[in-house]
Parts: C-alpha cells; sequence; structure tokens
C-alpha cells in the first residue's frame, strides 16, 4: 500500500521516509498530492510533528486493510450464479 501512495503521490521512497521521521516538510505541491492520495490533511504534511505524521499513516493504512478484507468477504460470499438452474 505504501507503493501506492508513493506512486500517486509521485514521491520517492526517501522523500516520505523524511516527511515520516521529521527531517523534512513537505512542500506545499507534494502535501497537495499526498493529500490526495492517502486523505491526510496537508496541513499535518506541511506542519505537523513526526508523530502525528505516522499516527495519521497508520490509521489510514488501517482503513485500507479493513476495506480489502471487507471487499475480499463480500466477493468470497458471492455466490456463482451461472451453476444455478432457472425454474
Amino acid at each position: 500500500m505504501i507503493k501506492n501512495i508513493l506512486f500517486s503521490a509521485r514521491i520517492s521512497r526517501r522523500s516520505f521516509n523524511y516527511l515520516l521521521n521529521g527531517d523534512r516538510n513537505a512542500r506545499v505541491a507534494t502535501a497537495i498530492r499526498l493529500e490526495r492520495a492517502t486523505g491526510i490533511p496537508r496541513e499535518i504534511w506541511t506542519f505537523g510533528s513526526s508523530s502525528k505524521r505516522k499516527a495519521a499513516l497508520k490509521e489510514y493504512l488501517a482503513k485500507q486493510q479493513d476495506k480489502a478484507s471487507w471487499a475480499s468477504q463480500v466477493k468470497s460470499e458471492v455466490v456463482d450464479t451461472s451453476t444455478e438452474e432457472t425454474l
């Protein structure tokens, strides 16, 4: 999932790690792309602390995992209608 964020936001893994570790703040354009990719507000990427960024990312990834789990559960419960006979 991190790869999807990196691709969508057009940011390198190294730059992303700098942001997460608090070594750098995101520029406005980067923060906007990260916001679009994750839904995490741009203010967190530009002004937030490392701990706030990591917490927001952890929450985002948990939501994505829940969505993926739910989708796979629904998919497995779908009945294959091609084998059903009509009356």
